[in-house]
């Protein structure tokens, strides 16, 4: 009989499902948050913009497109 970390009941690693855990919105929830951001030539960032999830990737590119 084989007996795997599944199969054995190895401990999960709940730290991982936690909301503290998580960065900007709740992705099990559903909702998540886009970050649009700029660079220079050499790779700088030189500004972002925070969408909702849900929304069009063109609604936070026309924002930066401004700046």
């Amino acid at each position: 009989m084989r007996a795997d970390q599944h199969r054995a009941g190895a401990k999960k690693n709940t730290r991982l499902d936690t909301c503290e855990t998580q960065a900007i919105g709740r992705s099990k929830g559903g909702l998540s948050t886009k970050i649009h951001a700029t660079g220079d030539a050499l790779g700088n960032p030189t500004g972002f913009h925070l969408t909702p999830g849900q929304a069009h990737d063109l609604q936070g590119a026309d924002v930066l497109k401004v700046q």
